[in-house]
């Protein structure tokens, strides 16, 4: 994932999400600073993401951009009320996504959320989110399968995986030459995703595929699973007897 593109994703989507603040009227709640600004007012944008564990490092930093985005709008003074930001950690994981989404739905001050992150946290909290008539925007999550799901309130400012693996697909196997490609996901929905759509275009290039594998314990984003270099051999042997030239690893 590229992190600098993810978080120039999230000040826009941001941005937005005050706009939508101002349109709303209907919620206020109290904290925050709103001096300067006339009613009185506060509204909450909510963040929700991995602020700790194995993938802080990209939830802390999209969680960043949406401060930032807050705090220039307050700075600027031009908003008739006060923005403040409600951060939620769901680790990334679907199994605490609605668990997540519902702190976020409880407090009565957030207007909108930029998040889930990840695409399974995504999956697990759309249907709870659009119950709550509460906006989500995600700045990160790919999976196309997402906007399928018939979530009322679900909106994204990315683009999907089938953005990203065709044409990876086609990199491979025209510019780099590389005609077997093993393919690993790791059993995210969101390497899941991307697998199938990188697998859809291989042949169409004129590549195959040497072989593929599921591999959880290669990723962070699995529950148990370290994500340890210490892992990884296995995977490296089964890449080198299928005889591929390349590997294409999505997770």
């Amino acid at each position: 994932m590229d992190t600098k593109h993810v978080i120039r994703a999230a000040v826009p989507i941001a941005v937005g999400a005050v706009l939508l603040a101002g349109c709303g009227g209907s919620s206020s709640g109290g904290g925050g600073n709103n001096s300067g600004n006339s009613g009185g007012k506060t509204f909450s944008i909510g963040y929700q993401g991995p602020l700790s564990g194995g993938n802080s490092a990209l939830g802390i930093n999209m969680n960043n951009g949406v401060k930032l985005a807050i705090d220039q709008a307050n700075a600027q003074k031009v908003l008739p009320y006060t923005l403040k930001l409600v951060s939620a950690d769901d680790q990334g994981s679907p199994q605490g996504s609605p668990t997540t989404a519902q702190k976020e739905i409880g407090d009565s001050s957030v207007v909108a959320v930029v998040g889930p992150a990840f695409s399974g946290a995504t999956d697990a909290a759309g249907k709870i989110y659009g119950q709550a008539g509460l906006l989500i925007a995600t700045p990160s999550a790919t999976l196309p399968q997402l906007t399928k799901e018939g979530f009322p309130t679900f909106y994204r400012a990315v683009a999907d995986d089938y953005a990203q693996g065709p044409p990876d697909a086609d990199y491979l196997v025209k510019v780099a030459g590389k005609k077997k490609i093993y393919l690993i996901d790791d059993t995210t929905d969101y390497g899941k995703g991307l697998a199938s759509a990188f697998k859809g275009e291989v042949s169409k290039a004129g590549g195959s595929l040497a072989g593929s594998d599921s591999a959880p314990q290669t990723s962070t984003c699995v529950s148990g699973a370290t994500g340890s270099t210490s892992q990884y051999p296995s995977e490296a042997s089964k890449v080198k007897a299928s005889g591929a030239d390349a590997v294409y690893y999505a997770g």
